[in-house]
């Protein structure tokens, strides 16, 4: 690593003493980011069930025109949809 002058020294050390006041210590760190990752994937989670909610109504309604219909019973996904035999 190259030697570093005084203005990046002092800059290093204004950031180490940030982060410092910010995360003080290393278990409070641990919490909270594993906190974050559990919502994170709840999250993800939920928005995925909504998105896949959606879709399966959007299919549901095309069931309607005639060439969209016989796709869906070739396929035989109607047996997914709600309402479906």
């Amino acid at each position: 690593m190259p030697d570093l002058n005084k203005t990046q020294l002092k800059k290093l050390e204004l950031l180490l003493a940030a982060t410092d006041r910010i995360y003080p210590s290393l278990p409070k760190l641990m919490a909270r980011s594993f906190i974050q990752g559990l919502f994170m994937g709840l999250g993800s989670t939920l928005g995925l069930a909504i998105i896949i909610a959606l879709i399966s109504l959007i299919v549901a309604q095309l069931k309607i025109v005639p060439a969209f219909s016989d796709f869906i019973e070739y396929w035989r996904i109607s047996q997914y949809l709600p309402g479906g035999a």
